[in-house]
């Protein structure tokens, strides 16, 4: 009996995965949904959810899927978000869904509502996606008395063009839907209001609205001109136009004239009452231009001040300058041709030379009166910054004279030769004493040499 059972639960087993794995070659993934109750009071805009649990088996590899859950007319909802599952491991993803006019529909014909619950892991195990579909017929009521809901009316915005006009179509109450937008088709557009299941519109309600296009001329704006003095130079804006309004490409000052001209786009009308055509004519009002005052520099000499004429403003330039000329210099400045120069400023500077005296080279140091050795004072044209002193003054004279004598004449007096003069006082520029000593010293050997001399001669 036991194997009787064993033999049967096998193909059971194996029938089972085949089902859940609607004909995927993996057979172990393990799906599991929460339980939906009976959907009561059921109206557009209910949200239903529910979760659901995908296990893959240990052996099998990791994997991402995906699960999505519908209803008969709702097969167009979001799939969910991808999601990442590992062996063995339970992977819950919460899946909602919106009740929409259909499936109210489906609710009040049948008191059922179909629920489709899709898991999709593709290449599962490197094979085939493996799709897993669950599907829930749930009991399903609508409110007992319909909710009177009025729909709120659009409203027409009149722009230029054909087919342009906007239509507004303000958001809606629950229970009320809208005809699908088609736009515009031939001029006109078309808006229907339909009342959801459960849902009624008070008597007399409009419920149609049918919009024709105006298709009304487009309006351009026109160019402003702003005054700017100097010639061609005022300034013309074009302001930014609509789609329906095309300008004559770059348009500029030519000749003292700046023509602006505007057309319609193709399919477009503009306004027959508003000029198309712009010319203005430039003022040409003349720049009151300051000139800047040239910088004078006073130098040593006569007419020898210079002059730096800085830069100068846009359109001055220099008209004359004198150059210095009996110790003035005047210089000049005009303004070129269409501008000119400000009334009040000044356009002619004149200079006086400041003749500065130049510095004479600077004169030598006062000469030194000088003793020559001969007694002869002389001027030195400069001083020596040093003197030697001299230690010692020898004079020139004999040592000593042998006079020769004959038989009796009487003996001859001895010449003594003075001893040497020492001990002389330094000479320089720091010692005033040298001069005035040399004065008395030199006098006193030539007495000695003179007597000398004299003596030679009684001698002889």
């Amino acid at each position: 009996m036991r194997s009787i059972k064993r033999t049967l639960i096998v193909p059971v087993l194996v029938l089972l995965s085949i089902l859940l794995s609607q004909g995927s070659a993996a057979a172990a993934v393990g799906i599991g949904l929460s339980v939906i109750g009976p959907i009561t009071d059921a109206q557009v805009g209910m949200v239903i959810s529910q979760n659901v649990t995908v296990t893959l088996d240990p052996t099998d590899q990791p994997a991402t899927f995906t699960s999505q859950l519908t209803t008969l007319s709702s097969a167009s909802a979001p799939v969910g978000p991808v999601v990442i599952a590992m062996p063995g491991v339970p992977v819950t993803v919460t899946l909602t869904l919106v009740l929409t006019t259909g499936d109210i529909a489906e609710c009040s014909d049948t008191n059922t509502l179909t629920i489709t619950n899709t898991v999709t892991v593709p290449d599962f195990n490197g094979r085939d996606d493996a799709v897993y579909t669950h599907v829930q017929t749930l009991p399903c009521s609508l409110p007992v008395t319909p909710f009177e809901v009025t729909p709120n009316p659009p409203s027409q915005l009149l722009a230029c063009g054909p087919n342009n006009d906007v239509i507004n179509l303000p958001p809606q109450p629950a229970g009320v839907d809208v005809l699908p937008d088609i736009g515009w088709s031939g001029g006109f557009f078309n808006v229907q209001f339909f009342p959801q299941p459960g849902y009624v519109f008070p008597i007399g309600t409009q419920t149609s609205y049918r919009f024709e296009d105006v298709n009304s001329p487009c309006s351009i704006v026109p160019p402003t001109v702003e005054e700017v003095c100097g010639p061609d130079n005022d300034i013309v804006t074009i302001p930014e136009q609509s789609i329906a309004v095309v300008v004559n490409a770059d348009p500029t000052w030519d000749g003292g004239t700046f023509t602006v001209v505007f057309t319609p786009a193709e399919g477009y009308t503009l306004d027959p009452a508003v000029p198309l055509t712009y010319t203005f004519t430039d003022a040409a009002e003349p720049c009151g231009i300051v000139p800047v005052e040239p910088v004078q520099t006073a130098l040593c000499g006569p007419n020898n001040d210079t002059i730096m004429i800085p830069e100068q403003p846009l359109h001055v330039v220099l008209a004359s300058d004198t150059n210095w000329a009996a110790g003035a210099r005047t210089i000049t400045f005009t303004a070129e041709s269409g501008f000119v120069l400000d009334p009040g400023a000044a356009s002619e500077f004149t200079f006086t030379d400041e003749d500065i005296p130049c510095p004479t080279e600077p004169a030598g140091p006062t000469p030194i009166p000088t003793i020559d050795p001969t007694g002869e004072p002389t001027v030195s044209p400069t001083i020596s910054p040093t003197v030697e002193p001299t230690a010692t003054i020898q004079p020139t004279v004999q040592p000593s004279v042998q006079p020769t004598t004959s038989p009796g004449d009487a003996p001859a007096p001895a010449v003594t030769t003075p001893p040497p003069v020492t001990g002389l006082p330094k000479t320089g520029s720091g010692n005033a004493a040298g001069p005035v000593a040399l004065m008395i010293v030199i006098p006193a050997i030539i007495l000695m040499v003179v007597g000398a001399g004299i003596a030679r001669e009684r001698a002889a």
